[in-house]
């Protein structure tokens, strides 16, 4: 295992995947499950803040620049712009701003693109706009009217109706690009199913969609009892399907049995390249670091209404990396360095007794770092690691068309 070093962040930064910008932190709805809401305790202070033009422009000046460098080895690889909140549309004016301006820059290497995630209420709204820049689009639901019960207005009516008729309008305006571009999440809990998730999407949209745990990380003490008797594991929900099996083969690579499976592949198969770079670098020794954690910046950097620079917009806003105010884009990367070694070095001793150290996925954020020594739900030992392994193999064996097909279709970048 090694520690991360500071070149590594700024190869990162020149080969950057997305750029997301938190451009509001209001919400037209009031989902009881809601990262931000009532059950987590990073929720204080968020309400009303939105990003300004000026600095969604530092952002992506300071990335423009490195992703130009000749440290960038993508050549016509997808640059995305994506745009989260609270509710993004909210905050249509200023996106479409920054659109025009991200639209009027030079990439030498990229192409750019955009994306967003939406809970759908004013979808109607802007359905050219979005399939005019092709938007890669992300509407949340999550399911049939009962399914979607935690989805409610701030006056506690439920919003379903209306993003189902919205989403149909869509692909009835914009038929060609609802079939390419848009997408569906359902998050998954006590009033819903993988099987009822599926069936809805399937019989409505003719999509496959995105299924979500809820987030278990950050919530207040006093309210876990109440948010562990909403939360479902997926894995579970799949196998009490009565047709788990075809739901799953359905689902394909969004089934959390073939993800695994389409994970264990990517880590253990010996012609495995994250890219095409691989093919001329795959003699350099792989690098292994403590837990499964992203290398800072290899997917994406995060840009909250505040200006604060985060590795991606699922970790705690305790984790800032950077910040961008009136002076400029601010990334402390000697900074970065120390704290990431610090944090390898106390997962290390854990992490060197793991059978699957070389194939971990686990998130070193999602874990307590606040402990003297964090715990890792996917610690296994040799017994476990052995039940893994053969349970990955049996499945190939049992349906060993998955492996081509995995090989075929799933881009893991």
């Amino acid at each position: 295992m090694t520690q991360i070093d500071e070149g590594e962040v700024e190869y990162n930064l020149s080969n950057l995947n997305t750029l997301t910008l938190e451009v509001t932190e209001r919400c037209n709805i009031n989902c009881v499950y809601c990262g931000f809401g009532n059950y987590y305790d990073d929720n204080e202070g968020r309400a009303t803040r939105r990003m300004s033009f000026d600095q969604a422009k530092q952002a992506i000046d300071f990335l423009r620049k490195h992703l130009n460098s000749n440290k960038c080895r993508s050549y016509q690889r997808p640059f995305y712009i994506g745009f989260y909140g609270g509710e993004p549309l909210l905050e249509i004016e200023l996106i479409k701003r920054i659109v025009e301006y991200a639209k009027g820059l030079e990439l030498k290497n990229h192409r750019l693109a955009f994306a967003m995630t939406t809970n759908g209420i004013l979808l109607r709204d802007h359905i050219n706009f979005l399939a005019n820049n092709k938007f890669s689009l992300l509407i949340s639901l999550d399911g049939d009217a009962h399914s979607s019960g935690y989805r409610v207005h701030h006056n506690g009516s439920p919003t379903h109706s209306a993003v189902v008729e919205n989403a149909l309008y869509l692909k009835q305006r914009q038929p060609e690009y609802f079939e390419t571009n848009v997408h569906f999440n359902a998050v998954l809990h006590n009033l819903n199913s993988v099987e009822g998730i599926h069936s809805f999407f399937s019989k409505e949209f003719g999509k496959r969609p995105m299924i979500s745990e809820l987030n278990t990380s950050g919530i207040k003490e006093e309210l876990k009892k109440e948010f562990f008797l909403k939360y479902r594991n997926s894995k579970a929900s799949l196998y009490e399907s009565e047709n788990y099996a075809l739901i799953e083969d359905d689902l394909f690579i969004k089934s959390p049995t073939i993800k695994d499976l389409g994970i264990f592949l990517m880590q253990y198969l010996s012609n495995y390249y994250e890219n095409y770079n691989g093919f001329f670098t795959s003699k350099i020794p792989k690098k292994y670091y403590p837990t499964g954690t992203c290398s800072p910046f290899s997917r994406k950097m995060y840009v909250t209404t505040q200006g604060e620079i985060l590795i991606c917009e699922r970790i705690d806003y305790k984790y800032s990396v950077g910040r961008i105010d009136d002076a400029g884009v601010h990334i402390d990367i000697p900074r970065i360095n120390r704290f990431y070694s610090e944090q390898y070095s106390r997962m290390k001793p854990l992490c060197e007794k793991c059978y699957n150290l070389t194939a971990c996925v686990q998130c070193m954020f999602y874990l307590d770092l606040d402990k003297d020594r964090p715990m890792c739900s996917g610690f296994m030992s040799k017994t476990t690691f052995e039940n893994y392994i053969a349970k990955q193999i049996d499945l190939m064996e049992a349906k060993p068309y998955l492996y081509k097909r995995i090989i075929e279709e799933v881009n893991y970048d």
